[in-house]
């Protein structure tokens, strides 16, 4: 784990984020006291909402007739 304080973080960001895409763990301090860590973020897949499939009619939105009208009250 590498540490380093607020103004090396300021100055190197960019070298900072290449150790961390290395896997390593980098803490910045601050007067010596521990602030903040950056840590690797690994990619996660993309979620899929549900697990049925499922298909809609073309006439879903048509008026219900009478029958399925009463039968809902």
């Amino acid at each position: 784990m590498r540490v380093v304080d607020v103004q090396e973080a300021q100055s190197q960001f960019s070298e900072l984020l290449t150790w961390v895409a290395l896997g390593e763990d980098v803490v910045i301090a601050q007067a010596g006291t521990p602030v903040a860590r950056l840590f690797r973020v690994e990619a996660t897949s993309p979620r899929r909402f549900g697990g049925m499939t499922l298909t809609v009619p073309d006439d879903f939105d048509a008026p219900s007739d009478e029958a399925e009208v009463v039968a809902w009250q």
